[in-house]
């Protein structure tokens, strides 16, 4: 992730890098200007001195010969301006000298040290006698001056070509110079303007898709789309977290809505239990007195069938709100095979196989009494001899299987799928009617009696039907996938619940 503050600094990074080289561009190619300029003033200069002191020295040498040679403040004034004349004559060659008057130069040089060395000459014959070598030197000397002054005065006309065309070359420059700052101002300028849109674009279009998304959010729309942004910043961070937070809303609604329609089925079976209760208190104890008067006249069956019933009540006022560990449920199940083996004698047989490892695993309440019933009721109370009811528990990977078989009259395919489908409405969410819940399953009556399709048949004994058991199992374990049926007409059916082991108890709820 590129930080906005890394973006910013970069760009201002790079614009000032670039503005710096083009500043130091322009100041290389002003100092080199600069330079050039120098020196072709510091020639000028050079040549004007050396043409000023040839004079010099010339009038000292004819001033020095006027006073008979006699005066040594004119003879040191002479070797005073002849060594600066030579000073200035060494600095030639590095200072003038180029390709195109090397030869001029090198020659005006020479002239120069001729120069000295016939003035000093002409001092040495001015002392003497010989007054015709002092005239020849003189006039040599004379005529060498001249021949400086000409080839000064050559030098200073090349210089002047060459500083006009330097001059024109500088005006060339510095007028290309000033086109480029302009250019370099106008590109700078545009670079900045753009850089501003972008940036500027990549924080409000962002900004503007949350903040409609949080308007819709905020209206209770929270079928929202989810928000792109692919600035890989902040931003972008900012907007995987806004949608992380609407999928996170969303699941919760969901969850309060499959709580509340949870606590709802609850709040129903809790107002079938009070419609089926009169003063359970004062029941519990008219059966357990019943119970043991049947004990003490010797009744012992009757004393147990009545046990079992106060049991089976009890379980299913007490047990309404609460998770119940596998165990309980199968030890009220025994209680209901009790009273019907009871009821009906041979005409029934009840059977089990149980895996102990699997008793210890929370469930609703009320899961498999219920289904045992209806098994029971719709299914085979109608034999007169021969009904078989069995239920086998055992666990396969991370199930619990519960199955429940009967050889009864059985249902049709169409009626199983209508059972499956009746607590999930067509736009696949879980829905939950609160009304007088009635179950479509068995038939009740003879063997000659058949499914007949929106006939509905009495509910369970404890108010608790097949669909109701199947909607809430589908929202306690937030799975579709929790039951099948296998039936086919006369030849019983299968009812198999797939239990998630999503929580074990080792200690059984008392």
């Amino acid at each position: 992730m590129i930080h906005i503050k890394t973006k910013l600094m970069l760009f201002f990074t790079v614009l000032i890098v670039l503005i710096s080289a083009l500043a130091l561009y322009l100041y290389q190619n002003n100092s080199n200007s600069l330079t050039q300029y120098d020196q072709i003033l510091k020639r000028f200069f050079l040549l004007n001195e050396i043409n000023q002191r040839t004079v010099q020295v010339s009038g000292s040498i004819q001033a020095f010969v006027q006073s008979s040679a006699s005066d040594p403040e004119l003879l040191e004034n002479y070797e005073r301006q002849a060594d600066e004349l030579g000073q200035l004559n060494s600095t030639i060659l590095p200072e003038i000298e180029n390709d195109m008057n090397y030869v001029l130069v090198k020659n005006y040089s020479n002239m120069i040290s001729s120069f000295l060395e016939q003035g000093r000459q002409t001092i040495d014959q001015a002392r003497g006698t010989d007054l015709a070598a002092y005239y020849e030197r003189m006039t040599q000397t004379d005529r060498t001056a001249g021949f400086i002054q000409d080839t000064t005065l050559k030098l200073i006309n090349s210089e002047l070509s060459n500083y006009q065309t330097f001059y024109d070359l500088m005006n060339a420059k510095n007028e290309h110079l000033q086109n480029m700052a302009v250019y370099a101002f106008l590109a700078a300028a545009l670079l900045c303007t753009l850089f501003t849109f972008w940036f500027s674009e990549g924080i409000t279009n962002p900004i503007r898709r949350l903040s409609a998304a949080a308007r819709q959010i905020s209206r209770g729309n929270l079928a929202v789309s989810e928000v792109k942004v692919n600035s890989r910043d902040e931003l972008q961070f900012l907007a995987e977290t806004f949608n992380g937070m609407c999928a996170n809303i969303r699941q919760l609604v969901a969850e309060m809505k499959q709580k509340s329609e949870l606590d709802a089925l609850v709040k129903k079976m809790e107002i079938r239990s009070l419609q089926n209760q009169i003063n359970p208190h004062f029941l519990f104890n008219t059966l357990n007195m019943v119970s043991k008067m049947a004990y003490v006249e010797g009744a012992e069956k009757t004393s147990d069938l009545v046990d079992s019933i106060s049991a089976l009540l009890r379980y299913n006022l007490k047990k309404m709100h609460n998770d119940v560990v596998l165990r309980d449920e199968i030890a009220i199940v025994r209680e209901y095979f009790y009273i019907q083996q009871m009821r009906f004698g041979e005409r029934i047989h009840f059977s089990e196989t149980i895996d102990e490892s699997c008793l210890s695993y929370v469930v609703p309440s009320l899961t498999i009494q219920p289904l045992i019933e209806n098994s029971f009721v719709h299914g085979i109370e109608s034999y007169e001899d021969g009904g078989e009811l069995s239920l086998h528990i055992y666990r396969q990977d991370d199930l619990v299987i519960v199955e429940i078989r009967d050889n009864g009259i059985g249902m049709k395919e169409e009626q199983i799928s209508k059972l499956l489908r009746q607590s999930v409405p067509p736009d696949g969410t879980t829905a939950v009617t609160l009304g007088h819940e009635t179950t479509e399953g068995y038939s009740a009556g003879r063997e000659e009696q058949r499914w007949t399709e929106n006939v509905p048949s009495p509910p369970s004994a404890n108010g608790i039907g097949l669909t109701n058991v199947l909607k809430r199992l589908r929202l306690y374990y937030q799975r579709e996938d929790i039951m099948d049926i296998e039936s086919s007409p006369g030849q019983g059916t299968i009812i198999r619940l797939k239990l998630p082991c999503t929580k074990e108890e080792k200690a059984a709820y008392v």
